[in-house]
């Protein structure tokens, strides 16, 4: 909970794949939900955001088009914070 204590709090975005079977989604599904109420306490919602990418797996750079797609996904996301 110390990183959404700021204000405004830092900005997170939780990337996950889909298929990591190193990770189980539902880990990163559950860290987002635990920090909501800190985030929406000042109404700071949009400054938290989960992104789980489908049929992603740990390893996502492998696959160059991919790890792209996700990149640009993930910039857009951080341009839209400031």
């Amino acid at each position: 909970a110390d990183i959404a204590r700021g204000n405004p709090p830092v900005a997170l975005l939780i990337v996950q794949g889909q298929g990591d079977n190193v990770l189980d989604p539902a880990s990163a599904t559950t860290l987002r939900d635990a920090l909501q109420p800190y985030y929406a306490k000042n109404g700071n919602e949009k400054r938290l955001e989960l992104m789980l990418v489908p049929g992603m797996p740990h390893g996502w750079t492998a696959d160059g088009q991919a790890a792209e797609k996700v990149r640009r996904s993930i910039g857009a996301w951080f341009e839209q914070q400031h």
